[in-house]
């Protein structure tokens, strides 16, 4: 028998399933968007206990809500015993994924749906292009304790429901495809997580870029439904945000400014930014500027995410102002590496 490893527990949960690039900011980018800890996380499977789902997450591929769960050589009778009128809307398709799920008959899987619905009077229908219910099928190995002791691994099968598909096409936002490119822009996938990572929507709705370039963070705000405001100390790179974020369909306040200013710009629920740095920074004394934003904006908000150079002398910077709450390496090529923080304000920071 499991002990307090038993995945019947997250019946009832949702299960994320992340995407490859770095699970670990992917499991805080859900994390933080719903504000919730996680139950369990197991490799690229991530279960939260959340009311509902909240869309637009970069690095996860979907989420399913967990109505069973299974052990593999018990999945025909787990998927007989479901009461399957009571979730499904026909028609229906069954979709499987996860380590051993390429030897299985998702048809033959989906026979048991098709006779539970009939026997309780449900005109059962399969569609596979264009179901209103998706059953997901989610093969994994969770450790086993027996006594106490680790056993060998038990493969596993979560059964859900789709609740969300990541279908945003990210790549078609990339920077060369924009209207005004610039060599520093962030990854579409790697901005929006930025802004997920600021936390729920609910309690990030303004959020400040104060050294927002040609726009790509604005642009993954605005889309996910943040107000967004922006600002540089570079008046070509503010025309550059306004006609990529024009070129969407989307909108931000946009003004030319100063970043170790931005507290005069009132408070914010958020700061996301990607300081320059490098050769295509056109600041100078960059260490003095990075000090002085820091201290404004402790001054603006409580929360802020930013992307810094990994290895470099910005996380010194920090220090009293904030604290670090989540910390990820993201690496852009061989040589070099951004590092992503989560900060928040630290209670006795006093300016």
């Amino acid at each position: 028998m499991m002990n307090s490893l038993t995945p019947e527990r997250l019946v009832g949960s949702y299960s994320f399933i992340l995407s490859g690039e770095n699970l670990d900011l992917a499991a805080a980018e859900a994390e933080r968007l719903h504000g919730v800890a996680p139950l369990e996380r197991r490799g690229n499977l991530l279960f939260l206990d959340v009311a509902a789902v909240t869309p637009g997450l970069a690095f996860t591929r979907s989420v399913s809500k967990v109505v069973a769960v299974a052990e593999r050589e018990n999945l025909d009778d787990a998927l007989a015993r479901t009461p399957w009128q009571e979730l499904v809307q026909p028609p229906f398709c069954v979709r499987a994924s996860g380590p051993g799920s390429e030897t299985v008959d998702e048809a033959e899987l989906a026979s048991h749906v098709w006779r539970g619905l009939e026997a309780h009077g449900v005109k059962p229908g399969v569609d596979l292009e264009q179901p209103k219910t998706t059953i997901t099928l989610t093969f994994t190995n969770l450790d086993a304790h027996v006594d106490g002791h680790p056993a060998a691994p038990l493969a596993t099968v979560f059964i859900g429901l789709l609740a969300w598909r990541n279908d945003d096409k990210f790549s078609e936002r990339r920077a060369h495809l924009r209207p005004r490119n610039h060599p520093t822009s962030l990854a579409p996938k790697l901005a929006r997580a930025m802004i997920n990572l600021a936390g729920p929507r609910a309690e990030t709705e303004n959020i400040l870029d104060p050294f927002c370039g040609s726009g790509g963070l604005l642009l993954e705000g605005a889309l996910a439904g943040r107000a967004m405001t922006g600002v540089d100390i570079d008046a070509e790179q503010v025309r550059r945000s306004e006609e990529n974020l024009a070129a969407a369909n989307v909108g931000a306040i946009l003004a030319v400014g100063d970043a170790r200013k931005c507290d005069l710009l009132g408070a914010f629920d958020a700061i996301v930014t990607d300081v320059p740095y490098g050769r295509n920074s056109k600041l100078e004394k960059p260490d003095e500027v990075f000090t002085e934003f820091f201290e404004a904006a402790a001054r603006a908000t409580d929360v802020m995410v930013v992307a810094l150079p990994s290895g470099g002398f910005l996380p010194s910077l920090v220090r009293s102002n904030w604290r670090v709450v989540r910390s990820f390496t993201w690496r852009l090529h061989k040589s070099l590496e951004k590092l992503i923080l989560v900060l928040e304000r630290s209670g006795d920071a006093e300016f």
